[in-house]
């Protein structure tokens, strides 16, 4: 993962749990990836606990709609 400079371990292992809720920019992770000729499959893992008290679909749903707005133009 890229993170911005002088981000501490601390603030890195927060849970965030979704595309762009964090401090990762996520878009520059993606970008780094993009070839034509090697297809990526990416994956959705939810550590924020407090996503798991929630209706699990709304979750997923959720998280989709977060890749698909980070990957766009990808």
């Amino acid at each position: 993962m890229i993170y911005p400079a002088g981000i501490t371990p601390a603030k890195i292992s927060e849970p965030h749990g979704l595309p762009r809720d964090g401090i990762c920019t996520a878009e520059a992770n993606f970008t780094s990836y993009k070839n034509p000729e090697k297809p990526v499959v990416l994956s959705l893992e939810v550590f924020n606990e407090s996503y798991y008290k929630q209706d699990a679909l709304l979750v997923a749903k959720t998280g989709l709609a977060k890749m698909r707005a980070v990957t766009q133009g990808i």
